[in-house]
Formats: C-alpha cells, sequence, structure tokens
C-alpha cells in the first residue's frame, strides 16, 4: 500500500468497462482480492465502476509486481482499451486528428479525467489529470505509458516524447521510466503530461478508415449523452479556450459560438455541471501556465500574452494566488525536479 496517497474516500468518479478489463486481462496471473471485486463489478453491465476501485487494484499490484508496474501495464493498451474513443483514435487520418478528440470524449474512458491540448510553435503538450484530486501514482504511470503505446501502435512509428512530466515524487529507482521514456523526466509537477513534437501531428494512421470513424464518432456521443451530467461541456470549453485566449476572445460569447449553441444555453449545460465560465477560464489557465513556464524561450510577458492578459503582473499576481509562488519561483522549481533521460 502506498500510504501517501490520498486515495478517493468517497467513489468519486467511474471508469470504463474496457479499460478495468485491460488491467485485469494483465494483472490476471496474480491473484488479487481487489481484482475478484472488480470480476465481480462487471458481470452486472448496469453497474458503474467507481475509479476507486481500479486504483484500489493498482494500489495492491504495486505491491507484487513494483510501483513502476503502471508502465509494463500501459504498454499492453490497444485501441480496444480506451472504448469508443480508442476506435475513434484507430480509424483517424492523422495522429493529430486522433489526439484531438481526447479532452471531448475522454469521459467515455474516465468521467473524472481531464485531458488539455496545447500548441505551441513547433511543441504540442498533453496534459492529463483528475479533476477533483491528484491520481495515484499508478495510474497516472498508466495513462502516459498507454498514451505512448497507443500513439506508437497507431503510426507504426517508434516514437520518443521530448519530455514527460508525473506529479508523484522521483521513483527510488528511475530505471524503468528512464527506459519506457527515453527522454527528459521531471518529477513533483503540478501537472502530469508529455510534450512532444508538433510534426507528430501529422503522421498518418494506418488504419484510418472514414467509415468507422463517423460510426465510432456517433457510438461515442451516444455513450456521452448516457452517462449522467459529469462535465462534458465543461471539458468542451476547456477544449476551445487555449485557442481563444492569446487572441483576448475568451469570453462566453465567443466560446458559445464556436461549441455552436447559445450563450444562455451554455450557462445553463455549464451550471448543471456544476460550474461556471468564469472558474473554467481561471483553470485553464493555471494548466496553460504550468505549460508555458516549462518553456525555458517563453518570456514571462509572452506567456501573460499567451493566458490574455494585457500585463505581465495581472498574471504574476494570478499565479501566486493559484499556487503560493511567483511565476518566476515555479519555473526555478521546474528545473530542480528535472531528471534527465
Amino acid at each position: 500500500m502506498n500510504p501517501g496517497h490520498p486515495l478517493a474516500q468517497n467513489g468519486h468518479g467511474s471508469v470504463s468497462r474496457a479499460l478495468v478489463q485491460t488491467v485485469l486481462d494483465a494483472v490476471r496471473d496474480t491473484p488479487l482480492p481487489q481484482a475478484e471485486s472488480l470480476q465481480r463489478l462487471l458481470a452486472d453491465a448496469s453497474t458503474p465502476i467507481p475509479l476507486e476501485k481500479l486504483e484500489d487494484l493498482l494500489d495492491a499490484y504495486a505491491d507484487r509486481a513494483g510501483p513502476a508496474c503502471g508502465l509494463a501495464l500501459g504498454a499492453q493498451a490497444r485501441p480496444a482499451t480506451f472504448s469508443a474513443l480508442g476506435y475513434l483514435a484507430m480509424s483517424s487520418r492523422t495522429l493529430g486528428e486522433a489526439v484531438s478528440l481526447m479532452p471531448s470524449y475522454e469521459s467515455v474512458v474516465m468521467d473524472v479525467g481531464l485531458t488539455t491540448l496545447t500548441r505551441d510553435g513547433d511543441t504540442v503538450q498533453l496534459t492529463w489529470g483528475l479533476r477533483d484530486r491528484r491520481p495515484h501514482p499508478v495510474l497516472e504511470d498508466f495513462i502516459l505509458a498507454s498514451w505512448l503505446s497507443l500513439g506508437r501502435w497507431l503510426v507504426g512509428r517508434d516514437l520518443t516524447p521530448d519530455a514527460v512530466a508525473f506529479t508523484h515524487d522521483v521513483p527510488a529507482d528511475p530505471a524503468p521510466y528512464r527506459r519506457y521514456f527515453p527522454c527528459r523526466q521531471d518529477y513533483r509537477q503540478l501537472q502530469a503530461g508529455m510534450r512532444f513534437p508538433a510534426a507528430w501531428l501529422d503522421l498518418p494512421v494506418l488504419h484510418a478508415d472514414p467509415d468507422l470513424h463517423a460510426l465510432m464518432l456517433d457510438r461515442a456521443r451516444v455513450l456521452q449523452a448516457a452517462q449522467p451530467v459529469t462535465g462534458v461541456w465543461s471539458r468542451r470549453v476547456l477544449a476551445v479556450l487555449p485557442d481563444l485566449l492569446p487572441r483576448q476572445q475568451a469570453t462566453m460569447p465567443e466560446v458559445a459560438t464556436r461549441l455552436d449553441v447559445s450563450e444562455r444555453s451554455l450557462r445553463r449545460r455549464l451550471a448543471e455541471e456544476g460550474e461556471s465560465f468564469q472558474e473554467l477560464l481561471q483553470e485553464q489557465r493555471r494548466q496553460l501556465a504550468c505549460h508555458y513556464l516549462r518553456n525555458e524561450r517563453l518570456g514571462l510577458l509572452d506567456i501573460a500574452l499567451l493566458l490574455g492578459y494585457a500585463e505581465h503582473s495581472a498574471f504574476s499576481t494570478a499565479f501566486r494566488q493559484w499556487y503560493g509562488v511567483t511565476p518566476g519561483q515555479f519555473r526555478v522549481g521546474n528545473q530542480a525536479g528535472r531528471s534527465p533521460a
């Protein structure tokens, strides 16, 4: 058991059967009561699978297989792991099209996950986390490893990202991480994710299929519609904000136009999810700020403008309120937490 990790106590959040089945298949040679419990839940198709149950299994499995076991589990990820989203990715024309679908449709895999995709010149940052808390370290490792595994499978190339970030501590044995991610690793970060060349976005997907893509897109929308209100519209808002912020267009009317919905309807739908536009705007700014600060080529004024602030001082004040440190202090701390490949 990892005593330092705050496992969810209230069972908040659910995970798809497809992802759970992938993990169960991978740990089947290790008898664990947590696996048996999940198998019973899978037998009842009407019962949601609590995310905390999957984290319990991963926690127990790490006691047997070691704390880096999430990497080996993620290496086995294939389209089926991610339900309709996985098949959407598999049938996409390019890797960029596949990746761009993640923020909008990740709820069919995990309804409290939060993925963001941002492009900065010739690099792309893909980040992941849970909306309400930090994920279990093994779950975080599994997600990041599965991203790379699936990306390699989709394009048939041995892709290597520029850098990978983890929210957990530097592992006691970093060798498995260096083998799986032969690039820079940053630990104790505010967000987990990876940075990779923007050229990856243009890579063709080997199994592109427009007909299957259209079918799976309809399937993903049906699955989302069948879910309880868990942040579908919040995710859609977050997905369009990175493009609007640098243009000083991150307003409710503009976002509503992008999403092809009335401003009144968007406000109502966000309220049903317990969110407000201003809260989401600040959340996205917080996440993007960390991403941009990791890019040492960007000055603090550049970052302030990218986040939609007219002045550097406004950005610095907001960042200190969010994280208790200045942007400059965060940048120094990020460099201190770096682990070479």
